[in-house]
């Protein structure tokens, strides 16, 4: 079985730092494979971050097993086929699962995976998800909002939230990305564990970790706040 995305590649460079890794996943049978790919450094968890049972059984285990966490990395995703999808996949289970598992964090950094960077400052904040593009557009956006809203809603627990793209990256999200042929992603563990961000949070990072300056026009807090009421059932953190 082909094993390749950017999630795997961040958590093959965290291990090989001798990091624990849980591995959060749906499918129980890749995960276990990635897992023992990886060895004794990484753990899997079979759940569906969508959904509340999950969700809490999740919370059980890392409760029990470690008690502490530093980084949540959120490089899950999927190529939606309609507006709900979107929605619950690529924006409500990132929101929902910070939230779970924030009270595991003193301090500690959220990282977002997102699209390129031209692509996040000209998308346009879109309603309508009637096409694949639109979609794409309505999610680049909304999780852009998400992380300024989790960087501010989150700056009392001591944690950052920042978002990445992580460069033209192999994987199974979309016919044009699996004939990709890159599968490194170092920029995903410099933000986890480099002190020269250690005191950054809101920000949007390139591939290479260079900080990219958002239309402050488009994107801040309180538009944040406003397009995901709009969106989320949000509730105090």
């Amino acid at each position: 079985m082909e094993r390749v995305g950017g999630g795997l590649a961040i958590a093959k460079d965290l291990v090989q730092l001798g990091h624990q890794v849980i591995l959060v996943g749906r499918n129980a049978g890749r995960g276990k494979a990635v897992k023992e790919s990886l060895g004794e450094f990484a753990t899997f968890f079979s759940a569906d971050i969508t959904i509340q049972e999950d969700l809490q059984r999740l919370d059980e285990f890392v409760s029990d097993h470690f008690g502490r966490l530093d980084v949540l990395i959120h490089s899950d995703g999927i190529y939606p086929k309609d507006a709900e999808e979107n929605r619950r996949f690529n924006l409500k289970g990132h929101y929902d699962v910070t939230v779970r598992l924030k009270k595991y964090f003193a301090k500690g950094r959220v990282l977002m995976v997102t699209g390129n960077p031209v692509a996040v400052q000209h998308a346009p904040v879109l309603r309508s998800q009637k096409t694949g593009l639109l979609r794409a557009a309505w999610m680049l956006s909304r999780k852009t909002f998400l992380m300024l809203y989790l960087a501010e809603q989150l700056k009392k627990e001591k944690m950052t939230v920042n978002a990445f793209f992580p460069g033209d990256v192999k994987s199974r999200l979309m016919p044009y990305t699996s004939r990709l042929t890159n599968e490194q992603v170092p920029v995903g563990a410099y933000l986890a564990l480099s002190e020269n961000v250690a005191d950054i949070s809101g920000t949007f990072f390139d591939e290479d970790g260079r900080v990219v300056l958002l239309k402050k026009g488009k994107y801040h807090f309180a538009k944040a706040k406003q397009i995901l009421e709009q969106t989320l059932n949000l509730h105090a953190l």
